[in-house]
Parts: C-alpha cells; sequence; structure tokens
C-alpha cells in the first residue's frame, strides 16, 4: 500500500467520502482504465456483532452475490465455508480491474487477511472506510 490516509471525526462524513470518490472514478471509468467495477460493501450490522466473524462472512458473502451476479463466480455450494467462499473471490478478482470499497464499522483480523489476499493476489484496488484506525 502507498498510502493510506484518515479522514473524517463522524461517519456520515466517511461514507460520503467514500460516495464521492466511487462516484469520480465511475465518471471516469473510460479515462482511468484500472479500474472497470466498483463494488461497494456496507456492513449493515451494530458495532457489536460488526467487528467478529459475523461482519466479516456477511461482508465476503455479499461480495460473492456481486460477483455471482455478473457471472465471475459460481453460486454456492455451501454458504458457511468461508474459506471456499474466499479462495472463489480472489480467483475471481484476479484479473478483475475492480475497486472494493468496504463501509465498515471495525477491521479485525480476517477482514484483515482476507484484504491482504486481495491486495497481494489481484490487480484489484481497495478503499476501507472506518471509524477505527486501520493498521496493515
Amino acid at each position: 500500500i502507498d498510502e493510506l490516509a484518515h479522514f473524517g471525526n463522524i461517519e456520515s462524513e466517511r461514507s460520503s467520502m467514500a460516495k464521492a470518490v466511487c462516484q469520480f472514478i465511475n465518471e471516469r471509468r473510460t479515462v482511468m482504465r484500472s479500474i472497470e467495477v466498483i463494488y461497494y460493501l456496507h456492513d449493515s450490522n451494530s458495532l457489536e456483532s460488526s467487528v467478529g466473524m459475523d461482519g466479516y462472512n456477511q461482508l465476503v458473502q455479499q461480495l460473492h452475490g456481486h460477483l455471482d451476479s455478473e457471472g465471475r463466480v459460481g453460486a454456492l455450494e455451501d454458504v458457511s465455508d468461508i474459506h471456499s467462499i474466499t479462495a472463489s473471490i480472489i480467483c475471481a478478482l484476479q484479473k478483475t480491474k475492480a475497486l472494493l470499497v468496504f463501509e465498515i464499522q471495525a477491521v479485525k483480523l480476517h477482514l484483515m487477511e482476507f484484504l491482504s489476499s486481495v491486495l497481494s493476489d489481484t490487480i484489484t484496488k481497495v478503499l476501507v472506510v472506518s471509524p477505527s484506525k486501520i493498521d496493515f
């Protein structure tokens, strides 16, 4: 990661900035060749449930659902096998010029490991919007 920025003191400022970045990129996709698709993933759970594995599973399944609707991955055989789901996502993103935007309450170990795999094994870019500090 070349640079990490922390901006906004309240959730609405962070969300607005992330949405503005996505809109900016989306409007310029014909000239910004490094991003062809944007996946905006929002953790809709409360803070208490989003910081653990349930929030991570929700985000991963949400991303898999987007990729499935586009035909980039197959349907899930076992929705509880999170390792197979993440492997399928990584495989689908390897040649996808995508921007993954995660709007979440907290970044925990499972999500950090997943983001690390995305950044190291794919050409996908990542933007994380969170009130907590992110330490990569």
